[in-house]
């Protein structure tokens, strides 16, 4: 890729005897270029692209092409060094989408002043074409192919969860847990009753309401016992049945989740409805 540089000479003619308003109708307006520096900017811009350095290239030549003035005499090097551009960063934004939007940004606004400069010239070809080509990457980088998900093979595919298993768990730990407090309100029930009876037959100034006396250690056994047997009472009813009602309840969710068959019969028909419920 390079780009030929079109030079324009002004020449500006002073005359003795002519006023300022006489040089300015004969020459029309004088707009002074910088070609030196455009010029450079156009050669360090071609060694970018010649190396690989497509995006600074784009840019050496973005900044060439905003020192020129958009007149007539300079559209030749206008459309040379836009084609450039085009080109360039075409090339830098082939999968980087922040230079896409760079370049669709830079090329929208040269279009814009390009076709307010030459209304009556249509637009360079190669920067059109950029343009369509950066916009169709970046559409399509936003919305992105369809992602294909793998089928799980029969190994990888787990059952799905039962929502009555918890429950069922819990219910029988609950009745494991009545049964052991059943065992051990018993075993305090047997205790405190060989406790009393043993009492009677102590000896009549035993004091067993107390830890003190010489019936302390029979007192501390006599409470504990009755301990025992307080909270078995208590907690072997609450666990059995709060067990029992998991259980019921894991039951009756279980039989919900299974089809049915249900007969049906109606005027002219007889036959099965297979229903479940979810």
């Amino acid at each position: 890729m390079s780009i030929a540089v079109k030079c324009t000479c002004v020449v500006v003619m002073l005359a003795l005897g002519l006023g300022p308003a006489e040089v300015r109708a004969a020459s029309g307006p004088v707009v002074v270029v910088d070609m030196a520096a455009y010029e450079a900017d156009v050669a360090v811009g071609q060694t970018q692209y010649e190396a690989g350095d497509y995006l600074a290239a784009a840019r050496t030549w973005d900044r060439a092409a905003r020192k020129l003035p958009l007149t007539e005499a300079q559209r030749g090097n206008v459309v040379a060094v836009l084609g450039g551009v085009a080109d360039a960063y075409d090339r830098a934004g082939a999968t980087d989408r922040r230079v896409m939007r760079e370049a669709l940004a830079v090329l929208d606004d040269h279009a814009v002043r390009f076709m307010t400069a030459y209304p009556s010239v249509p637009p360079s070809p190669r920067v059109e074409d950029a343009r369509v080509h950066l916009r169709e990457r970046l559409h399509a980088g936003e919305t992105g192919p369809m992602t294909a998900f793998a089928v799980p093979s029969g190994s990888d595919v787990k059952p799905p969860p039962k929502p009555w298993r918890g429950l069922a768990v819990g219910g029988a730990f609950a009745l494991a847990g009545g049964v052991v407090m059943s065992a051990v309100f018993a075993v305090g029930q047997s205790r405190v009753s060989a406790y009393k009876d043993g009492h009677q037959k102590a000896a009549l100034g035993c004091m067993v309401n107390g830890t003190a006396g010489p019936c302390g250690d029979y007192f501390i056994d006599y409470r504990n016992a009755s301990a025992m047997q307080l909270g078995g009472m208590i907690l072997a009813p609450v666990l059995l049945a709060g067990g029992a009602a998991l259980i019921a309840t894991a039951i009756k969710r279980k039989r919900a989740g299974q089809p049915a068959v249900v007969p049906v019969v109606g005027r002219g028909f007889a036959g099965l409805s297979l229903t479940r419920q979810f």
